[in-house]
């Protein structure tokens, strides 16, 4: 054969490394052998699952070829990129030795995303390039850990100021219940301060009754007073009505000359 290709095959081989050998054996000297294989990912058995392989694992199958005396060289290999579905492949081509060099157009490592890649078409020991010692859910997960990490550390500060904010809710509500605490004495003051109010209020009240009934008894003395000083002023014109009428006899012509009989009645009024 010029070419033998398996593809996802080995890993549900009990011994692929005697398959590997028997295509091997089918090709002609110089022949090539296409190896793809998964590298990762879920179990799927047809009907077992046996093996995964790794970026050497190339190199491994020459030398176990050797052991066994055929002559077969690493073209290339490499692992693929995870695809949409998950998986990453190992790829590799041998060429079984025969005259003449490997003379080719490019390599499969070009045409898609790789890593760990060995490069043998230069015909001497197998050339690495792109290595990378994480696989891709290796990488996959240290990039969801990275994420959670992130979270984690948003988490903490939204924790924070969750704490924060709780801390401040219960200053304000401490701060809350004393001013409760002082509007309810407050309002004890004030209506202790309403009662006294009240207490005045009555109190005022009576005094303005008491004000009011003075205020009566002085209206009162007051008019009395006036009849008082109207009843004075007119015995005080009556007097000086009679103090002039006594004047006027006093100082008649009658009067003296009774004088002498007044004063014989008077002799006699004594005894």
């Amino acid at each position: 054969m010029d070419v033998a290709v398996t593809s996802s095959c080995f890993e549900h081989d009990i011994a692929f490394w005697e398959s590997f050998l028997e295509l091997v054996r089918i090709l002609r000297p110089g022949g090539l052998l296409y190896l793809n294989a998964p590298s990762n990912y879920a179990v799927h058995r047809y009907p077992l699952d046996c093996w995964r392989f790794y970026p050497d694992a190339g190199l491994a199958l020459c030398r176990w070829a050797a052991t066994r005396g055929v002559a077969v060289d690493l073209a290339e290999s490499f692992i693929g990129q995870q695809g949409a579905e998950g998986w990453c492949d190992f790829v590799a081509v041998f060429r079984k030795a025969g005259p003449g060099v490997l003379r080719r157009r490019g390599r499969i490592a070009g045409r898609a995303p790789a890593a760990n890649i060995l490069d043998g078409g230069a015909g001497g020991a197998p050339v690495r390039e792109a290595e990378r010692g994480q696989t891709d859910e290796m990488l996959a997960i240290a990039a969801l850990q990275a994420r959670l990490a992130e979270h984690e550390a948003s988490l903490a500060e939204r924790q924070a100021v969750i704490d924060a904010q709780a801390a401040a809710l219960a200053t304000g509500r401490d701060a809350l219940a004393a001013l409760r605490a002082e509007a309810s004495d407050q309002a004890a003051r004030l209506a202790a301060q309403e009662h006294a109010l009240a207490v005045c209020a009555a109190s005022l009240a009576a005094s303005e009754a008491s004000a009011g009934a003075l205020g009566t008894r002085l209206a009162e003395a007051e008019a009395s007073l006036r009849a008082l000083h109207a009843e004075a002023a007119a015995m005080a014109a009556a007097l000086a009505t009679a103090e002039g009428h006594l004047g006027r006899v006093l100082g008649s012509r009658s009067w003296r000359l009774t004088a002498p009989l007044r004063a014989m009645l008077v002799r006699l009024q004594r005894g």
